[in-house]
């Protein structure tokens, strides 16, 4: 017996439609995400390397003496004296200069986000800065 009451509910052409403009909205706003989302990657790499470079500035100054950054394939977890410069490393150490009787001193460690893998980073593979905190060349 039919009591009068409308249905509840969508009927399929509804529910196809509906399906129709999520997905062309999804088409629209997919490229827009993935460019987005590589902007960040590349913030938060120059955002861990402007760090790391005021630690190094800082820490010149502080002792009075000579600091060396760089990129280093190495773990952070592991900074001992044997990690080598390599401009593409996931890491960074941070050194002192060693003057003539010194051994050189690690300071700190740290790394890049992990997201950052694939963003390149031109330039030196590693900076001086003096115990005035100027860059060397």
């Amino acid at each position: 017996m039919l009591t009068g009451r409308p249905a509840a509910g969508f009927t399929l052409t509804e529910l196809l439609v509906g399906i129709a403009v999520a997905g062309i909205l999804l088409a629209i706003a997919l490229p827009t995400l993935r460019d987005w989302t590589r902007a960040s990657e590349s913030r938060a790499a120059a955002d861990a390397l402007q760090s790391a470079l005021r630690i190094a500035r800082t820490e010149a100054i502080r002792r009075g003496q000579g600091v060396v950054l760089f990129r280093t394939p190495a773990a952070a977890s592991d900074c001992a004296t044997t990690a080598a410069v390599d401009a593409n490393g996931a890491n960074w150490v941070l050194r002192t200069v060693p003057w003539w009787a010194m051994t050189a001193e690690t300071i700190r460690c740290g790394s890049l986000p992990a997201a950052a893998t694939g963003v390149t980073v031109t330039g030196p593979g590693l900076l001086c800065f003096s115990p005035a905190g100027m860059l060397v060349a």
